[in-house]
């Protein structure tokens, strides 16, 4: 918690403080690297404008990386309840508040529909690019 560590740095030594500050510093921009990362590939997939540096959305991600989650379960998460949701009456919820939200893990664990650009993500992902599945035009 930020704020309890602002409250406890005030006994710091300054020299202490300043290298704290410097590491808080690091992980804040780090954070906002990946919101970026995590909104583009969204806004990329569902052709949408979602704003990294919107609070709520930053919350929602920070929520599910102090969970543990990855750059990578984010992704499988837009690219699963895309494949399901693309074309139907759910589509309006390919959203960061739905997706990245507290049903994050049932989402990321459904059975997601595979499709050509699923099996693609995953061959490059995996440095399988040599290995393409005979049928499959990339």
């Amino acid at each position: 918690n930020i704020v309890a560590m602002t409250k406890t740095m005030s006994t710091i030594e300054p020299e202490t403080r300043n290298r704290v500050n410097k590491i808080i510093a690091r992980l804040f921009e780090n954070n906002k690297k990946l919101y970026t990362i995590i909104i583009d590939y969204l806004n990329e997939k569902v052709g949408s404008k979602y704003r990294a540096n919107n609070k709520s959305t930053q919350q929602h991600i920070n929520a599910r990386l102090k969970e543990g989650y990855t750059v990578e379960d984010f992704k499988t998460v837009i690219d699963k309840m895309y494949a399901k949701w693309k074309g139907t009456e759910y589509e309006e919820y390919l959203r960061p508040q739905t997706l990245f939200g507290t049903k994050f893990e049932g989402y990321l664990n459904s059975k997601g529909v595979i499709t050509d650009e699923s099996i693609k993500r995953n061959i490059e992902e995996n440095k399988f690019s040599n290995f393409v599945p005979s049928g499959l035009n990339f």
